[in-house]
Formats: C-alpha cells, structure tokens, sequence
C-alpha cells in the first residue's frame, strides 16, 4: 500500500457485550499480520441517553479501553480508540450519543486538517491532535461490516482514479439464517412505524454503496468537508457558517471499487428498528414522534365515549397511505399490533425530553410494555372495555385481539421462508470469496478438532499452504494429547460424531496432500486417525453416529443395517460429512443453509435474527458449511475415502 491509510471502524456500544463486540470487529480488521501498514482507529459513540453520564457508561468505556490497550502492546502504534461524549442539543433536548449533529467522518476531517476538533472525547487511547498530517487516505466502514483481508489494498489502487477523490466498496449482505417474513416485509416497505418507512426502503434497495456504507476517501478530499479556515468562528465554532454535508452515497453513488467485498454482520432486528424508533422519537419533537400516543389515547377515549368513529379514526387514518396499495396492507396490520411499544418508547422519549436537565424527576414507562407480552395485557384490558362499549365493539375487538396476538406474531415474523434454486459460476465464485473472508475470523477457542477441518478447508480455498495448514494440524493435536479433558467434556478430545468426522477428513485431506508438505510430517494422518481409533464409538442419535459406529467396529449384521435405515433427526451439521442423498434425513438447521439453500443463501435482504428461532452457533461450523458449499460438498469426498469408513461406504449406499 503506497499512502498511509486510517481505517476508521464506526461503532455505538449500549453495553458491555457490545463493547466487546466492537473489540472483537478491531481484532478482525487488523488481521493476523498486519502486513498492509494500515492504522486502525475504533470511534465509538455512546448511545443516546436523557441525561450526559449514565450508569452503564462507565463498564462500556472501561471494557473499550483495556481491550485496546492489549492490542496495542502487542502491536504499538497500530490501535487507536476514540470515545465520543454525548452533546446536548437545544432542539431535541436532550443529550444525543450516536445521532449528534457532527458525524464521525467530520471529526476525523477536522482532526486530519487542523489536529483539532469541536468534539470531546470521554476516552481517547491518543492524542487526537497528532492525527494532523499523518495520513493520505481514510476508510469509513461501520463495525458491522466485514472487509476480506485484501479490500484497503484494492480499495487504495481504485482511489487513485477516483474524479471525486473517493470510492465505496460493494456490500453483500449474508447471515447464516434464510429470508424471515420480516425480510420480506421490509422489502414492501415495512417499518416499525410509517415516519421511517422511507429510510428503510432506501436500505432494502440494497444500493451498491448504501448511506452509511464502507468508502475511501483521500485526504483532501476529506477536507472538502469542511469550511473555509477564515470563514470559522473562533468562539462558536462551525455554527457561524454551516459546512458543506456531502451527498448521500444512495443519491449520489461514488465509484465502486470492483471486487472489494464488504459483508453484513449485525442487520437490522427487530429490537434494532424499534431502537431506532426511539431514537427518532428521541431526536425529533414534531407530530410524527408524538403518533402513536396520540392513537392510544384516541382508542382509550373512544371505549370511555363508545364512539366508533374515534376507533377508525386512530387506526385507519394513519395508516391510509398503506391501505391504498394491497402490498402494504400486512405492514399496516403489524404497526397496528406493535403501537403499545411504540407508544410506550414515544412517551419514555417524551418525558426525557421534558425532564432532560432536572436531576430530581424521573418517568419512565415500564420496561414490560416494551415486550409482546405487554402488547398482549393491553390488549386484554382493551378486549373487556369493548364488550362495555357495543356501539364501538367491531374495531375495538380487531385491535384488541391484534395486540393479543402480539407475542405470537413476533416469532412468526422470524419464521424462514426456504427455497432452492441451483448456483451459476459467479454465485459461486462470490460464495468462495465469502468463506476467504470468513477464514481470517475464525476464533481460537473453538473444538480442536473442528479447527483442524477449518485449517485444511483454508488449504481448499488457497488462502494456506498445505505445509501450513499441517503445521496449524500438528499444533492443535498435540494440544488435545495434552490436555486433561473430564470423560464428560467432548470440547477436546474428539468423542462425537461430528468431532471424530472431523478428524478424519483432515487425515484424508493430509494424506492426499503430504507431497506439499515437511517430510518430518509424513505420520501425521496415521496419528490423527490413531486418536479417533482410541475414543469409543460415537453414542448420540442420528444417520452420522450410525454409520461411524458401524464402520468403526466393522459391523455388516442385518441389524447395523436397519439402524441406518431407521437412523432420524441428528445434528444438522451431518449434512457436511454425508452425501446429500443420505443427509435428507438431517433436520434443517439455518446453519447449513449455504449448503441446502444456496440461492436464499446469497439472494436474501434485510433479515430478523431471533433467538428463539435462530440459535447463536459456533463460527466454526458456519465456516466449514459455507466452505462445503463453495467447494462443491468436498468433506463427505474426504470421509468416504477414509480408509476406516471407505470399506463400509457400499452399505452407505445401499441404505440411501
């Protein structure tokens, strides 16, 4: 890389698990070497708060700044932390975190032409001052953007010819779960409430530099962003004379760096749009934010009065754009079904509005109308003020049982839509360069095994070399002969199916690949299948422990057989050890998506992620089955080579 580059990750921690989360997308932008010279700085903004110091500030901070501070003893001079304090704003009053006026690209402009900048810092790992001069270009990426190793390099070359003195990068969005219905909804124009249906549309057109999104710009052109040095005023700073706010990349796209793929990690949730209606509501004092009380105080009026026009007209009247077009008529109806929590984060937003600087008084609603099952009790106490009113009963019972249906309606917007829709060359080369960026952001504390299976799909894709990837192999098992593991821990010693599965398609991948390897590691796939010999069988239920304790004792009885046969609902993750034709039987897991449902894969949008229906699972396994899938299925090739299973693979396919 010729000019010294500042990668700026943008982050908005609300807690200590986030901060960590922000460290943690640190570690993964600098990557393992840090060959390529950049200087990466995390800037994080506290979240938005109705008072400039709360409680859970202080562990947020303090978690940021040790965390950086390990990785700049290990790395000096290459990790920097900036933490913005919340600034006050006469408008909105109230103290604003991440929705100041001044955005982060204008700090860092500020700081790179004059070393000084109207922010103030509650945490700074630097002096801010010394970022004046040092560097001649500068990637905005927020923290929920993943780059691959090769993007800052790609990203430098395009700027050079860049007109405008800048250039974005593509964004592909993925997750390990299929398009939810919410997904869908949202591409129909879903909001959790109408005022920010426009910008979610603009996120659901899945632009190539979206607003917001990863881009490079150089240093003058950074500073373009600011005023004129005679035409700022001393004492007021840049409110004299407005700075120039550079275009929305949506409106005005600047040029796309070819082949340089950013990918979505944290889409919006569910949680998150409602997080965001707060802040709207936070930030702006009109009408618009006032909406939804101002509905729940006409529904609780009209089943005091019995008036049924009242009851139309909260419901109907603001949702009459919707109600024009078909398409949008189950967005209206969600909306509907969500107003308590809108009414109860547009009341919180309103009190800390009011109440801003008072240290005395302090109204919040109840954190429980915040959940579905809040929505469900207002809906029973509206339910028996209706059978009161019989003039108003028709649309007070419609909302009341909406919100009574509330805590079921909000798993079903999670609920996966599948389908499966064959890959054509390109679909699949992206798929490849995918599983290469998700390489680099494997952790360590994974299952030993697992990540020996991860060091020679490394070797499949070209990002390690054979002699490495054995290397990373012998490392990890001479940790498991180690190690003191309980009989009742299978984290270290291979003991299950998809551990023992594991261990052996890397003996085969050694095995076939040990001419590009050290000599003096000629007996590694001997040991690797010596220590799954050494485990008992595997004893869990499923067509994978079958067909492994069958093979493993040599079993051919017409009884081992019709356990295959009957053999049902194992882990998900078989799909990657057994042919496709035999792993039908396998549960569908959005975990092995990539490799059932390619197309949904690759094709989905904005998407929910709900613990209850998405499971958080080991970035391991998404790895290997987003690897399965870009090399066409090669870990069940390897394990029927085996030559402790290939003897029993016959059976296999005649069971299948």
């Amino acid at each position: 890389m010729d000019a010294a580059l500042l990668h700026v990750i943008l982050m908005s921690p609300s807690s200590p698990a986030q901060a960590d989360d922000a460290l943690r997308c640190l570690r993964r932008a600098g990557g393992r070497g840090g060959r390529d010279g950049r200087t990466l700085l995390l800037f994080c903004d506290l979240p938005e708060a109705d008072a400039i110091k709360t409680p859970q500030d202080e562990p947020i901070v303090r978690r940021l700044q040790s965390g950086v501070m390990a990785m700049e003893r290990r790395q000096p001079g290459r990790f920097l932390l900036l933490v913005r304090r919340r600034a006050w704003d006469d408008a909105a009053r109230a103290y604003l975190g991440e929705g100041q006026a001044h955005s982060p690209r204008r700090v860092i402009a500020e700081l790179l032409a004059d070393g000084s900048t109207q922010a103030v810092f509650d945490a700074a790992s630097f002096s801010p001052a010394s970022l004046k001069g040092r560097f001649e270009a500068v990637l905005f990426a927020d923290g929920r953007l993943a780059c691959t190793p090769d993007t800052p390099v790609r990203m430098a070359s395009c700027l050079k010819d860049a007109p405008d003195g800048r250039v974005g990068g593509i964004v592909v969005p993925y997750r390990s779960e299929p398009e939810t219905v919410l997904g869908r909804l949202m591409r129909m124009g879903y909001a959790p409430s109408p005022i920010r249906a426009a910008r979610r549309m603009s996120l659901a057109r899945h632009s190539l530099v979206p607003e917001d999104g990863p881009t490079m710009y150089a240093a003058a052109a950074l500073s373009r962003m600011l005023p004129a040095p005679d035409e700022r005023d001393e004492k007021h700073g840049d409110a004299a004379v407005p700075a120039p706010v550079p275009p929305a990349a949506g409106e005005f796209p600047c040029p796309v760096a070819q082949n340089c793929f950013f990918v979505h990690r944290l889409p919006p949730t569910l949680p998150g749009l409602l997080a965001d209606f707060r802040a709207h509501c936070l930030r702006e004092g009109g009408g618009e934010a006032l909406l939804p009380i101002v509905q729940m105080l006409l529904l609780a009026l009209s089943a005091a009065t019995g008036s049924a026009p009242l009851a139309a007209l909260a419901v109907v009247l603001p949702e009459a754009p919707a109600l024009l077009h078909l398409r949008q008529a189950p967005c209206a109806l969600v909306r509907t079904a969500l107003l308590p929590i809108h009414a109860a984060i547009a009341l919180n937003a309103l009190f800390s509005r009011a109440l801003a600087r008072s240290t005395r008084i302090r109204l919040r609603v109840p954190d429980s109308l915040y959940t579905s099952h809040g929505c469900a009790l207002l809906g029973a106490m509206l339910l028996i003020a209706a059978f009161f009113s019989a003039q108003a009963l028709v649309p007070l019972l419609a909302v009341s049982l909406l919100w009574l249906c509330a805590p079921l309606l909000l798993p079903a917007l999670a609920s996966p839509t599948r389908e499966r829709i064959p890959l054509d060359a390109d679909e699949l080369a992206q798929l490849r360069t995918l599983a290469e960026s998700e390489f680099y952001e494997l952790p360590p504390e994974t299952h030993p095994s697992r990540q020996m299976l991860a060091a020679c799909a490394g070797c499949m894709l070209g990002t390690l070399e054979p002699d490495e990837a054995a290397r990373r192999v012998q490392a990890l098992l001479v940790e498991i002969a180690s190690s003191t593991a309980q009989p009742a821990d299978p984290g270290i010693v291979p003991r299950t199916a998809i551990d023992q599965a594991s261990v052996l398609c890397c003996a085969q991948f050694l095995r076939e690949r040990m001419g590009d390897c050290d000599a003096a590691m000629r007996s590694l796939p001997a040991q690797l299948e010596a220590l799954v010999s050494a485990q008992p069988p595997p004893a869990e239920e499923g067509l994978l422990p079958a067909f492994l304790r069958a093979a493993r004792t040599e079993d051919t009885s017409p009884d081992a057989i019709d356990a295959l046969r009957g053999a049902q609902g194992g882990d998900p993750l078989e799909t990657l050890f057994l042919p496709l034709a035999s792993a039908r039987t396998a549960p569908q897991h959005a975990l092995t998506l990539p490799l059932t449902h390619p197309h949904t894969y690759l094709r989905r949008r904005l998407l929910l992620s709900s613990p209850e229906t998405s499971p958080a699972s080991d970035p391991t396994d998404r790895f290997l089955c987003l690897c399965a899938a870009a090399l066409a299925h090669p870990f069940a090739a390897l394990l029927m080579r085996s030559p402790i299973v290939a003897p029993y693979v016959p059976v296999l396919s005649a069971v299948s």
